[in-house]
């Protein structure tokens, strides 16, 4: 009679425990799941007055060249001038920019100054330049007389380290050709290796964190080939205009 008693008291406490429990999982709700992140949309990369790049690169030696490379992402487009010859400018790096600054009433950003050695050796990294030059032009490589035949010509850098150097009209053109390759190469590069090599070999006042503010801008300018105009070094209003930089920066 005792233990009858004890199972059936026992086996109605075990009914209303498991009542309770069904009841507590039916009136309380489950937490919910972390909501998932939302997918994002690639933004898509818009060019930035503030991306606006002019470059003044020494080429030292016995001839020596200026040029001047304007990058203007906001504005698709980009501007080259060299200075060979006896229009070639003399002068610590300081102090070209400071002329060329006031002549064109412009703001350069950073200068490279090196041999004809390094410079070789730069370009010679980023690949070959392709242009038309509207007349057989003669050069001078290793001691010897070379001519560059009229026509669509594509030069490696010993040829267009030559060609610089011969005070040619086609400099320019040249000088113009070579930043759509610097661009071309910028984005593939990435920022450390460009930054390695315009400090290989040369003096410069270009930082890291220069580079790394202008390398999507850059990337950008090479990714959609924009072609660059070569200034004529005897029009100075011209040249004043082609190196205008982009509305809103702070420049």
């Amino acid at each position: 009679m005792v233990k009858r008693q004890f199972w059936t008291a026992f086996s109605l406490t075990l009914a209303v425990y498991l009542l309770g429990i069904a009841a507590a999982v039916w009136v309380i709700k489950p937490p919910e799941a972390p909501a998932a992140e939302p997918v994002r949309e690639a933004v898509e990369y818009s060019p930035d007055p503030e991306e606006d790049l002019i470059l003044l690169g020494v080429m030292e030696g016995e001839e020596p060249v200026v040029l001047l490379l304007g990058f203007f992402p906001a504005q698709e487009r980009m501007a080259a001038l060299a200075l060979t010859g006896e229009d070639a400018l003399s002068g610590t790096p300081d102090a070209l920019q400071r002329e060329l600054e006031e002549r064109y009433s412009l703001t350069i950003d950073a200068w490279l100054s090196g041999e004809p050695e390094s410079w070789q050796q730069l370009v010679q990294g980023l690949g070959a330049a392709t242009l038309t030059l509207d007349q057989d032009s003669t050069v001078t490589l290793d001691g010897e007389t070379v001519i560059l035949r009229a026509g669509r010509q594509r030069l490696d850098s010993r040829l267009s380290m030559a060609l610089f150097q011969s005070g040619s009209n086609h400099a320019g053109e040249l000088a113009a050709a070579w930043c759509g390759v610097f661009c071309q190469s910028a984005e593939e590069l990435g920022s450390e290796e460009l930054f390695t090599r315009l400090n290989g070999g040369f003096e410069t006042d270009l930082s890291y964190a220069e580079i790394a503010r202008h390398i999507q801008g850059l990337g950008w300018l090479g990714e959609a080939k924009v072609p660059a105009q070569a200034a004529d070094p005897d029009d100075p209003a011209g040249i004043t205009a082609l190196f205008a930089r982009s509305e809103g920066t702070n420049r």
